[in-house]
């Protein structure tokens, strides 16, 4: 008998499996969602003009990194119903209102569930408490903040006994208006002023404004002070999570919904603005995950594509709950583990905000963004051509539209990418004038630079 066969002999005689034994489940995965944070802004992304965010830099060493997270849409509710469904948003917002969460999943699954937002757009008005047990709500600027928002959080797991549980933590913190002169102070503000608000948002928004390099240079700074609050208090919930014992049983999930145009000047009136285009500065997005089950040295970095659809399947399998045959997105668990998958992942998506309704289809390293109305002529947007397809290794900042090239391999490409979305089209884009806003939401939205 080989070598080999006596020992698997007796292995077996003494009752012991040689597969790998899985860990055991967490007990709880938190999803801490930093609204408007570009991926580009984080200094383990590779940004190194300011120190935004030494919390997550550390954080990422301890767990894994996605490089290329995409985001559904460039902005919040076209977001947040693809994370919360793992559905395109076309399919689960529906009548002014999400219809369909996996949290509804997760709760049936005898997991607790809660939410702590910061209102908005992320609010119950449009069904996002759909499923959670808890759903607390307080708008930023009136009587929210990542200050009140990230400790409320912590007291709903204080109270928990030994269950199971999935919780949110959403701020608006880096969003508009930018209010942090963590790195701006000392720096010549121009025509911004120290702050930028609502009001000089307007003033930009309506062209009466046209930033200067140096009034970019500064408004950049600001957002970046609301980036290193958001790393600051994420390190205190990580410390809380620590406090109460739950740091190594808790699967923390770091993103965000959508990035934020800083100066691009592709579309010079949205400067400090998102939801107007569908390029990757608005639509990749930072994506960290540490498991304590897996603690990675060092830290580990995908560059596999992946969707903000595939986060809560990723909680469902996490906490032993069944994704639903219906859901489009997939749990990153094999991913998180270091195994390779045989086929892609698809990113597609679009309904953004304002101008003429776009989708998008992200695959082998190009992106296909399609206008599927004419935009107004005399609008930000009467530039768009139809078609713009980006060769992204190439030409990462998509600045170069190889639709209209003469290439052979550009023309194959573009028809192959058209295909696939014509296979299966959307059902229609979710647009805001489409929303019911209760007036006193409309108020807090304006604060936040919409204008209801």
């Amino acid at each position: 008998m080989r070598c080999a066969d006596v020992l698997l002999a007796g292995l077996l005689a003494l009752g012991c499996s040689t597969e790998t034994q899985a860990p055991p489940p967490p007990r709880g995965v938190v999803l801490v969602l930093l609204d408007t944070l570009r991926a580009d802004r984080l200094g383990c992304y590779g940004y190194a003009r300011r120190p935004t965010t030494p919390v997550l830099d550390r954080f990422a060493e301890e767990g894994v990194l996605f490089e290329t997270a995409i985001s559904h849409a460039p902005w919040t509710i076209a977001s947040v119903t693809s994370i919360l469904s793992g559905l395109p948003d076309t399919r689960a917002f529906v009548d002014g209102g999400l219809q369909r969460s996996l949290v509804e999943d997760l709760t049936t699954g005898g997991v607790r569930t809660a939410a702590f937002t910061e209102g908005g757009y992320f609010t119950d008005a449009f069904g996002f408490g759909r499923g959670f047990e808890t759903f607390h709500e307080e708008h930023y600027l009136h009587g929210g903040s990542i200050e009140t928002t990230f400790p409320a959080a912590l007291g709903w797991l204080a109270e928990l006994a030994d269950e199971r549980f999935f919780l949110v933590v959403h701020t608006y913190e880096a969003h508009l208006p930018y209010l942090r002169t963590t790195f701006a102070d000392g720096l010549p503000s121009g025509r911004i002023g120290e702050r930028f608000t609502e009001e000089k948002h307007a003033e930009v928004d309506g062209g009466e404004l046209v930033p200067t390099d140096a009034e970019l240079f500064y408004l950049e700074a600001l957002y970046d002070g609301g980036v290193r609050a958001c790393d600051d208090w994420t390190g205190r919930f990580l410390s809380g999570l620590d406090e109460l014992g739950l740091a190594d049983e808790t699967v923390v999930i770091v993103t965000s919904d959508h990035g934020e145009e800083l100066g691009e000047r592709r579309f010079p009136s949205f400067a400090g603005d998102h939801g107007h285009a569908l390029l990757d500065y608005l639509v990749r997005v930072p994506l960290l995950v540490r498991d304590p089950r897996a603690r990675i040295d060092g830290g580990r970095r995908v560059s596999a594509q992946v969707r903000s659809m595939d986060l809560l399947p990723t909680a469902l399998e996490l906490l032993g709950v069944a994704v639903p045959a219906d859901c489009e997105g997939r749990s990153l668990v094999p991913l998180l583990r270091g195994e390779s998958e045989p086929t892609e992942r698809a990113a597609r998506g679009g309904s953004p905000e304002r101008g003429p309704d776009r989708e998008f289809l992200r695959r082998a390293g190009f992106k296909l963004i399609r206008r599927t109305e004419e935009p107004e002529p005399d609008s930000p947007f009467a530039h768009l051509p139809e078609l713009q397809l980006y060769d992204l290794e190439a030409d990462p900042t998509e600045e170069r539209n190889r639709a209209l090239a003469a290439a052979a391999s550009d023309a194959v490409i573009r028809r192959a990418l058209l295909d696939e979305l014509e296979r299966d089209p959307a059902a229609g884009p979710l647009r805001p004038d489409d929303l019911d806003v209760p007036p006193e939401l409309a108020e807090r939205l304006r604060a936040l630079g919409y204008g209801h």
